[in-house]
Formats: structure tokens, sequence, C-alpha cells
């Protein structure tokens, strides 16, 4: 075997143990490091409040959904959103009140509102005898349009959020923002 041959070969070999060594310390030595992106409350009601109104007509009844305003609670994001019902002749108006969970799609980079239900319904204008029935008209349509368009969007040229979605630990709502965890 010629020598100088040997010599690269083993300066190759050299050099990628040094390499490795290298990126095994910086992996390992800020493994527990934690950085945290912090999405908050105007941001996701600045994505959500341009697909309202939504105004569905029926045989028999009309819907009209607008005025979404986002708040957190816990570990959901609600929504208050107003509704506008006529069904046969009678006309409805109130506050349906839908909370959901955060759902991440990484291979999007995105995160979507999931499971909507409504947790309260109130009415303004008109009586409400059958709450149930109202709540079955409004949900298919919150969540046919909401669940579908993502809360949050990582943005690929933002070097931290682009680190996201590869380093995630944890997506969870604190305080007034939606926390995105990164274990470095």
């Amino acid at each position: 075997m010629n020598c100088s041959r040997m010599g690269r070969d083993w300066t190759r070999f050299v050099e990628g143990v040094i390499v490795v060594a290298l990126l095994s310390a910086v992996v390992l030595g800020c493994g527990n490091s934690e950085r945290k992106i912090v999405i908050s409350q105007s941001q996701i009601q600045g994505v959500i409040a341009p697909h309202f109104p939504i105004e569905k007509n029926l045989m028999i009844a009309t819907v009209q959904l607008l005025n979404p305003r986002v708040y957190l609670t816990g570990q959901q994001i609600g929504l208050k959103i107003t509704y506008r019902s006529a069904l046969l002749n009678r006309q409805l108006e109130g506050e349906a009140d839908v909370r959901g969970q955060v759902r991440y799609e990484p291979t999007q980079g995105a995160f979507y509102l999931s499971g909507l239900q409504i947790a309260e319904l109130t009415t303004t204008k008109g009586e409400l005898s059958d709450k149930e029935q109202l709540i079955n008209m409004i949900l298919p349509y919150v969540r046919g349009y909401v669940e579908q368009y993502p809360v949050y969007q990582l943005n690929p040229a933002d070097y931290k959020q682009n680190l996201a979605k590869v380093l995630m630990k944890d997506v969870r709502v604190e305080g007034q923002g939606l926390v995105i965890t990164l274990s470095i």
C-alpha cells in the first residue's frame, strides 16, 4: 500500500473523529438547553379573523358566523363567535364559545385548532328552544372552516422558527400566548 495514500486516509479518519467528537460535545452539552418561541394571542387573532364571516344557506335555515375573538384558557384556544341564524321564520342571534386543542403538523410547520367543541351558547335575540339543534347547525361550519386553516405557520426564513420544525419539544398555551419549546 502506498504510504502517502495511507497518510491521507489516516488524516481523514482523524478529522472525522474530531468532527464527530465536536458535534457530540455540542449536542450533549446543549441537550439540556431550551429555547422558546411565543406566538401571541393577537397573532393568532390576525390569522383567524380574515376567514370570517362564514355564511351558509340551507334549505330551511341560514347561518352566519362573524366577529371571532380569540382567547386562551388552560391548554385550549377559544373563539367567541357571534352567530345569526334564521330557522324557518325564527330569528336568533347570540354568541358561541368554541374551544379546541392545538395540533402541530410537522411536515407543514403549521399549528391548527382541532377537536373544536361549543362550550357555551347564548342568545341576545330570539328564544333558544332547541340548543342542541343550533349547536348541530353551527359546529360543522366552525370546524369545517377553522380547523383547515393554520392558526400559525412557522416562517422558514426565520432561523429560530425553522429550527422549531426539527427541535420541537413541547407546544402549550401559557399566559396570553402559544409557547413552543425547543430542545437545543
